[in-house]
């Protein structure tokens, strides 16, 4: 009779080590704050920046995505407000990553990640920062 239990490669183990899956996550969703960030130019730089974001402070955020409250037939509008509830999304679940990481590696290890992640952004062509987090620079407010 065969055995039924599965092969443990290295390939495999990746998918066991939870520090490389947090770095994986935060690294793609980083990457695409980052672009959804440089593409709608938003400021996500501060705490504050961000804060306006998940409050939903700003004409993209209005009813229908007008300040006038009336919906747009539909086309760049309603892309531009997609985006930037797509942004909003994103950057909770990024929170949401970041405190199960802390959680499950402690914050130190989660730390090392974000900054991991951070270089990594830099290495592929993005400036400091764009995605929102920068453990290089002094803490915003």
């Amino acid at each position: 009779m065969q055995s039924v239990e599965p092969v443990l490669n290295s390939a495999n183990m990746d998918s066991f080590d939870p520090s490389r899956r947090f770095e994986q996550m935060l690294g793609e969703l980083s990457a695409r704050i980052a672009r959804l960030a440089i593409s709608l130019d938003a400021p996500i730089a501060t705490a504050a920046d961000r804060q306006r974001i998940l409050d939903r402070q700003g004409p993209h955020f209005s009813p229908h995505g007008r300040p006038d409250g009336v919906a747009p037939a539909s086309g760049p509008e309603q892309r531009l407000q997609r985006s930037w509830e797509e942004l909003r999304g994103l950057i909770i679940l990024r929170y949401e990553v970041l405190i199960h990481a802390a959680s499950e590696l402690g914050p130190q290890r989660t730390s090392q990640l974000i900054l991991k992640v951070t270089i990594e952004l830099e290495l592929d062509g993005f400036r400091r920062a764009v995605d929102g987090f920068d453990l290089l620079s002094p803490r915003d407010a």
